[in-house]
């Protein structure tokens, strides 16, 4: 999180015109008031480009899943400082597996944690993404002497998604959902 108050405010219920509504009508119940979906819906286009990406993420089509998948959602937020999905993912990352030292560690904080290869490779794939928006080739070896090649393309699609998504709610200043779980360690406010 970048700035202590909303730039993008929600689009409430009362506001929504008749294709908002639709695509309200069309979501889960769980994330229908999400704020980041709130505050996409200002933005129709761009709402249902982002919800149909991000089902693709969230579907067992993409063939990174589970504990693995979280490290590298995790990982991107950290690294972003995306205060809004680190919220939601430390949730579902200790669901998937990852224990509170995991997640620490995807914080860098110490003591230092022994991640298997599987992971530190993943983790090392997320971190030159992140920052260099590039795999790089020894990097690409170490993923891809573990992962079949459609895993490997779809570290690189949920690691993207994932930094798109901390662009978006880091410039809009969406804030943290009541029912998540603040970290101070993912703030970077200006």
């Amino acid at each position: 999180m970048r700035v202590q108050e909303p730039r993008v405010t929600r689009a409430e219920n009362d506001e929504l015109d008749a294709r908002q509504q639709a695509i309200v009508g069309d979501m889960n119940e769980v994330v229908r008031d999400l704020n980041l979906f709130r505050t996409m819906l200002n933005v129709p286009d761009a709402m249902t480009g982002l919800m149909g990406w991000g089902n693709y993420i969230q579907s067992a089509k993409n063939s990174l899943q589970g504990r693995e998948k979280e490290i590298a959602i995790l990982r991107v937020s950290f690294l972003t400082r995306c205060a809004y999905e680190w919220t939601h993912h430390v949730r579902i990352g200790l669901g998937a597996g990852l224990t509170e030292e995991e997640i620490e560690a995807l914080k860098d904080k110490r003591p230092v944690h022994e991640w298997a290869e599987r992971d530190a490779a993943l983790i090392a794939a997320s971190d030159e993404l992140v920052r260099d928006h590039f795999i790089s080739s020894p990097t690409w070896d170490r993923v891809a002497a573990h992962y079949p090649l459609k895993t490997c393309m779809d570290i690189v699609f949920t690691v993207a998604h994932y930094a798109q998504v901390a662009k978006i709610a880091n410039s809009f200043g969406i804030q943290v959902d009541a029912n998540a779980r603040y970290d101070e360690d993912v703030v970077d406010l200006e």
